[in-house]
């Protein structure tokens, strides 16, 4: 068992640069295909929870985002080092754009207090459907499981009991 961190960039965070840089402890066990895998944990599953205002409802979305996960790591074997950072694919256009003169300046309090709901100084849209404090437990063992014994798709989610009381 080896432990990386891992970066995770975010949009529309709170930063100086646009992006905000979440690092995550994960730890990653070498399967017998090469491929390092993360392991996910209920403290990792709840800060994309957070992030990306989805909701994982079961066991099989947690081992879907797992395997798209270890499908994506292929792209840090890209050579980006001499790469020029783009912004747009129509960098090389001109863009006319009309005259940006302010009449009255507003305050980034004024312009804030339109919102609904502010975090991190950035209008939040939409607003989150699922309280996130209200997440089902998931079984976080068969979720690691999955990827260590081969099975190409996870299983069908497990049943959920229904209190007949």
């Amino acid at each position: 068992v080896r432990c990386f961190r891992t970066k995770v960039f975010v949009i529309n965070s709170k930063s100086q640069r646009n992006w905000l840089d979440v690092l995550f402890n994960v730890v990653q066990i070498e399967d017998e295909r090469g491929a390092s895998v993360p392991e996910f944990d209920q403290k990792l599953i709840s800060c994309l929870e957070s992030h990306s205002l989805f909701r994982f409802h079961n066991e099989q979305a947690v081992a879907q985002l797992r395997t798209t996960v270890r499908k994506a790591s292929v792209l840090r074997q890209i050579d980006r080092e001499d790469v020029e950072m783009m912004y747009t694919v129509w960098e090389k256009q001109d863009c006319p754009l009309q005259a940006d003169i302010p009449d009255e300046p507003l305050t980034v309090k004024q312009v804030l207090s339109n919102a609904t709901r502010v975090q991190d100084d950035y209008f939040v849209s939409p607003q989150g459907n699922v309280p996130l404090e209200e997440a089902a437990t998931l079984d976080l063992d068969l979720i690691n499981q999955w990827d260590r014994i081969g099975v190409p798709v996870a299983p069908m989610p497990k049943e959920q009991k229904i209190d007949a009381s």
